[in-house]
């Protein structure tokens, strides 16, 4: 039984800002350090081997901060196919903005049409296609250990699809909000979601209502 940790990462400020934020490498806000901080705690007292991510800024600060809070680093293998979706022309834009400049593209992703894209952007079933090659090359390569993804929103949810065989235009039933615990394990008759969007470890009792805003 292979046991995957799936994490998404801090807050940014595009994800404060309400912006499409894919494959544009920003960084995390003072929010999301603590965010990740605070998941670091909790993932510190669980039996992990090893960390996967995509390689990208927001997301190796969510791994270090993680990382800090151990005695021992965990090893980091980056893959890039834990990328979030490319959202082309559309990086950067809010949904109202995307609407008015790609009207038939938001109406086709509106439906989850999983092969909708924006200009030069990338479709819900080539970000499924990339995350169903990693997700068996883990199952093959750890079947006997608990790993830890710190990823992305939109291949997390990819993911779980995959993984309970549903259609990709269900990605949004599930919630994985920023430095969340979800927890699958996957068996050889099948996947066990065991634990879905938990943010227990996320609440405020020494921080200032105003901290999630920067």
């Amino acid at each position: 039984m292979l046991r995957l940790l799936m994490i998404r990462h801090g807050q940014t400020l595009w994800n404060k800002e309400q912006r499409y934020n894919g494959k544009t490498d920003l960084g995390l806000t003072r929010y999301g350090f603590q965010q990740a901080e605070r998941l670091g705690e909790r993932v510190r007292r669980l039996p992990v081997q090893r960390i996967l991510t995509s390689g990208l800024k927001r997301a190796m600060e969510t791994v270090q901060a993680i990382n800090t809070c151990r005695e021992q680093p965990l090893p980091v293998y980056i893959d890039q196919r834990w990328q979030e979706i490319d959202y082309g022309e559309a990086e950067g834009l809010r949904w109202p903005e995307i609407v008015q400049r790609f009207p038939q593209e938001a109406r086709r992703w509106a439906a989850n049409d999983p092969d909708a894209r924006f200009p030069r952007g990338e479709s819900l079933r080539e970000v499924a296609q990339r995350v169903r090659s990693t997700l068996d090359e883990l199952v093959e390569r750890y079947q006997q250990e608990t790993l830890a993804v710190v990823a992305h929103g939109g291949p997390l949810r990819v993911a779980l699809c995959v993984l309970v065989d549903l259609p990709l235009q269900q990605h949004w039933n599930f919630n994985v909000a920023a430095c969340t615990l979800s927890e699958v394990a996957i068996y050889p008759s099948g996947t066990v979601i065991n634990l879905l969007n938990d943010g227990c470890h996320l609440h405020e009792r020494d921080h200032p209502a105003t901290s999630r805003e920067t």
